[in-house]
């Protein structure tokens, strides 16, 4: 890995996450990260409370890890769920390919009250399906984009997995991918509403739509798999193809 591409990112993420150095299997001990070294890569059988990591078909490095508290307690997490938060680094090739951050809880609660947010019910996607069952019960996959990532990498188009239920139970991957190695020209619009990805222009640009499609079958075949992370199964996301392959 080149100097800038380090540099860059480093800059992903900077000011969002802790580091040290070290190794074990499990991420989150005593619902803390454990010691790491910059851009440590990640075992495939490493977990976070318990759960396997989505892998895009390449090596993954750890960017930051942090403990974060869901819910009304004390200050210092006390009557809170601890959730584990971890952002990965997919970079091949001396280029940035995608970053995966994954939201896990590192226990349950069975008096804390259900996840109210509705990660699929907004129109603004460019592509979502919910597989889930009632309000309490989620399993949702969305495909949009964001602008401002960062600087080398202004736009990424972004995969988000949610599965969550009662008991304060979450798991949620969100992969930001950079659409430029795949061949589509980078867009620098800062304003996301302006955006040429935006889906009242997305059909301008049948690159970008193919792209979508193409990425839309991965996300489905990921679902599909996401019962089975969320009951921590190791080898739930066994048997999917790379990323790079659906396109």
């Amino acid at each position: 890995m080149n100097t800038k591409l380090r540099t860059n990112l480093f800059a992903i993420a900077a000011g969002l996450f802790f580091s040290c150095a070290g190794f074990a299997q499990e991420l989150f001990v005593d619902h803390k990260p454990i010691a790491f070294a910059p851009l440590q890569k990640i075992e495939p059988s490493q977990t976070i409370g318990g759960y396997p990591i989505l892998n895009l078909g390449n090596d993954l490095f750890i960017d930051g890890m942090k403990t974060v508290y869901a819910g009304s307690g004390g200050g210092d997490g006390s009557g809170r769920v601890p959730m584990g938060l971890i952002s990965l680094i997919d970079a091949r090739d001396n280029v940035f390919f995608a970053n995966i951050i994954v939201h896990a809880n590192l226990e349950t609660s069975f008096s804390a009250a259900d996840w109210m947010d509705e990660p699929c019910k907004k129109d603004t996607f460019l592509w979502k399906k919910s597989t889930g069952g009632n309000f309490s019960n989620i399993n949702c996959a969305t495909i949009t984009y964001q602008t401002n990532f960062a600087q080398d990498y202004p736009t990424v188009v972004q995969a988000r997995f949610t599965r969550y239920s009662a008991s304060a139970k979450r798991l949620m991957y969100v992969v930001s991918i950079n659409p430029v190695v795949f061949g589509i020209e980078k867009d620098t619009e800062p304003k996301w509403e302006a955006s040429s990805w935006h889906k009242d222009r997305l059909e301008n640009d049948p690159k970008k739509v193919e792209f979508v499609v193409h990425l839309s079958k991965w996300a489905e075949d990921v679902q599909k798999r996401m019962n089975d992370a969320f009951d921590k199964k190791p080898d739930a996301f066994s048997g999917i193809a790379p990323l790079a392959d659906y396109f």
